[in-house]
């Protein structure tokens, strides 16, 4: 952390973020990898005005970025604590080299706003990661597939919000040879959870039966409420009420 006497050279956010990194890629080394290799990473803040410089250290550690998922969360565990993260690191070998996949995507993060993570990543033939997805088709314009402002309540917006995302999603799962049968692990952040998880399921099982998957056969999902500390929003930006976050493995 920063010496108490000079509060302003530099920044909490800065200093834990190193922090954290550094201690995981001890483990990595003493794994036989290394942090660079990590293809798969959750980025949790309870202010997301910290991000950006969470993300700068993020970039220097891991310069060929992973899939992420970067959502609020009300508070830590740790008094003081600004940010969490779990990553998934790969051990290289001839089965499992890594390699960023731009296939089905409509839109790069790096490109649009130099923001560090990857869409796709595939593990071999094997394994697909994909990075959290919102309903929004064009990053740069930032605009959410939902509900018309006109009309909000002629139309569920959960649902519309969690087909246009799923959408998105199958695009870049169909593009690398998988199947939406082939998901094995999701995670989904729900800015109102109690609100919108009903119509969240509702959309979410007819997708996957839409793709011939069967009720018994979904994939394992884990369920989180998204918002900051404040009560905002959990996602990058007003508007969105569901991320998705994918783990794709050929069955």
């Amino acid at each position: 952390r920063r010496l108490p006497r000079f509060p302003y050279y530099g920044s909490d956010a800065t200093e834990q973020a190193h922090y954290v990194l550094d201690n995981i890629n001890a483990v990595c080394k003493a794994a036989g990898t290394d942090i660079a290799n990590t293809v798969k990473s959750h980025l949790y803040e309870p202010d997301l005005l910290t991000f950006p410089e969470v993300d700068a250290v993020w970039a220097e550690k891991m310069p060929r970025p992973p899939t992420r998922a970067s959502m609020a969360v009300r508070d830590l565990l740790v008094p003081g604590a600004v940010m969490v993260t779990n990553l998934v690191v790969v051990v290289p070998d001839e089965s499992h080299e890594i390699e960023e996949t731009r296939l089905g995507i409509s839109w790069h993060p790096v490109d649009t706003r130099k923001v560090n993570f990857t869409p796709g990543i595939t593990v071999g033939d094997e394994w697909l990661f994909l990075a959290g997805q919102l309903p929004v088709p064009d990053y740069a314009a930032g605009d959410v597939e939902g509900a018309p402002p006109g009309m909000p309540n002629y139309v569920s917006d959960i649902e519309l919000q969690t087909e246009a995302t799923m959408r998105l999603l199958y695009n870049q799962i169909e593009a690398n040879g998988f199947a939406l049968s082939d998901v094995a692990d999701a995670r989904i952040y729900l800015i109102h959870a109690q609100r919108d998880f009903r119509g969240f399921d509702r959309a979410w099982r007819r997708i996957f039966a839409e793709h011939g998957v069967a009720a018994e056969n979904l994939p394992s999902m884990s369920l989180m409420p998204s918002t900051q500390r404040n009560g905002d929003t959990g996602a990058m930006f007003w508007g969105p009420e569901i991320e998705i976050d994918l783990i794709v493995r050929r069955s």
